[in-house]
């Protein structure tokens, strides 16, 4: 197929949503673009399907194939977990926001949110979305540029291995983005590979 729309339109890019890692990296050579769709599954008890960090594992494997977009969950899914003992909500701000700028620290060059229309029936994705786009229209230069492998060291107290960081430069000005995939409250000390001096700016 994408041989055949190649040939027919040559600047028609061609997105492959996915199934999982395993997904990607068997069928990645058929896509200009990967469109990696991790839902985490979140619950009304705070508890998730998947880890709240499992959004950095696909945009690690994507980016490592092909340029890719994440379609992050901005609705409710499932209704049910597994054993039908807990209810599915929506992502809460803070889960959309942990989603996006974990495939932004891993390179991510776009953001497609997951049935948003069907979002527009939960409060936290009907306030989320806009708010949040907001924030990536401001800062869009510096979240185009790839991370500086290894730019960032961080140590976490409690330790957490699977927070995430990633450091990036646009026209000699640095952006530090950080995602606590926990639900703890952490201490974080930051050590760039890159020296500074001025202001920093939250």
């Amino acid at each position: 197929a994408l041989e055949l729309i190649s040939e027919i339109d040559p600047y028609h890019p061609c997105f492959m949503l996915n199934y999982g890692i395993d997904g990607m990296r068997k069928y990645y050579k058929g896509c200009d673009i990967l469109f990696p769709d991790c839902y985490p599954q979140y619950f009304e008890d705070s508890s998730t399907g998947s880890p709240r960090w499992k959004s950095s594992d696909y945009a690690k494997a994507a980016s490592a194939l092909r340029p890719f977009w994440l379609m992050p969950q901005i609705s409710q899914f499932p209704e049910l977990s597994r054993d039908g003992k807990l209810r599915g909500i929506a992502p809460t701000y803070y889960d959309q926001r942990s989603q996006i700028f974990q495939a932004l620290i891993h390179n991510a060059k776009g953001i497609s949110n997951y049935t948003y229309f069907d979002s527009q029936r939960f409060s936290d994705a009907i306030l989320g979305p806009p708010e949040i786009g907001k924030i990536l229209l401001k800062c869009t230069p510096y979240f185009l540029e790839n991370s500086v492998p290894n730019g960032v060291k961080v140590v976490t107290l409690p330790h957490l291995p699977q927070f995430q960081a990633g450091l990036k430069i646009h026209q000699g000005k640095l952006c530090l983005l950080a995602v606590n995939t926990s639900l703890q409250n952490v201490r974080v000390e930051f050590a760039l590979r890159n020296r500074f001096t001025g202001k920093l700016y939250l």
